[in-house]
């Protein structure tokens, strides 16, 4: 029979169920996977997650600036990790940061791909044959 081996009969696994048997081995490797997925969802969703946008500058109160984690304004909002000089808090600033970061990132894997890709073949083939 294709593909099976003479000793046990069983088809060896390829392509992605290869990948995702060597990937799954690791604990490491299926850590870091989640926890990219919780930034990657925290990124995407942070205008539902996060108490207040960061960018809003209606909402931002100077007399909220630099107060302590776990502090309480005046209106009985708790900044959990505190805030910044500009009064806005750090929470939702660190739920909004992985947006640009992630952002950058995929648009430069984008372009290096497509910039690859033209190179690779508008390049001449050397085809050396005896």
């Amino acid at each position: 029979m294709a593909g099976k081996t003479a000793t046990t009969g069983i088809v060896p696994a390829s392509g992605w169920r290869k990948f995702w048997s060597d990937f799954s081995e690791s604990p490491t490797a299926v850590g870091a996977l989640f926890v990219f997925l919780v930034i990657l969802f925290i990124a995407i969703f942070a205008p539902i997650v996060s108490p207040s946008n960061p960018y809003d500058l209606a909402s931002v109160d100077i007399m909220n600036s630099r107060l302590e984690p776990g502090s309480l304004d005046f209106d009985g909002n708790t900044f959990w990790f505190g805030t910044d000089g500009a009064g806005r808090d750090m929470l939702s600033a660190i739920f909004y940061g992985p947006r640009v970061s992630l952002g950058v990132g995929a648009l430069s894997g984008l372009f290096a791909s497509i910039i690859g890709a033209v190179l690779a073949l508008s390049a001449p083939s050397r085809v050396v044959r005896p």
